[in-house]
């Protein structure tokens, strides 16, 4: 099961992958919109579609200029780097632990421990803690 923001580049995708015992499903979702995941989500469990390994690899960057801070761009790669794969939790978490089985893996960036030259937006929604 694939789900991305454009549905044509998507069926261009499905329609490159070999077949398999079914089709290759597909669903389009703008990932930054909250509403968007959970009508996906509903979807998905409403049809038992579950699946058994999550990838969360959706991720924009952009350049960051401090004498020119854009707000709006800073909260759209955080809704995309990050809390699009809390919303996609907060509906397939709670199936899949009542299931007892599953993989969650979310891509992550070197740019989230390393940083890079005007890229504070995409480091900072990339970044992890370290256990104290």
């Amino acid at each position: 099961m694939l789900i991305a923001r454009r549905e044509k580049l998507l069926k261009e995708l499905v329609a490159t992958l070999a077949l398999a015992e079914a089709p290759h499903l597909y669903f389009s979702c703008n990932v930054a919109e909250a509403a968007s995941v959970e009508k996906v989500c509903r979807k998905i469990l409403s049809d038992n579609l579950l699946p058994d390994v999550l990838i969360f690899n959706a991720g924009v960057g952009g350049m960051f200029d401090v004498e020119n801070i854009d707000v709006d761009r800073f909260e759209h790669i955080f809704r995309v780097n990050f809390f699009s794969v809390i919303y996609f939790l907060r509906h397939l978490l709670p199936p899949i632990m009542e299931r007892n089985s599953g993989m969650i893996a979310a891509v992550g960036s070197l740019a989230g421990t390393r940083g890079m030259p005007r890229s504070a937006p995409y480091a900072s929604s990339k970044a992890l803690s370290k256990p104290q």
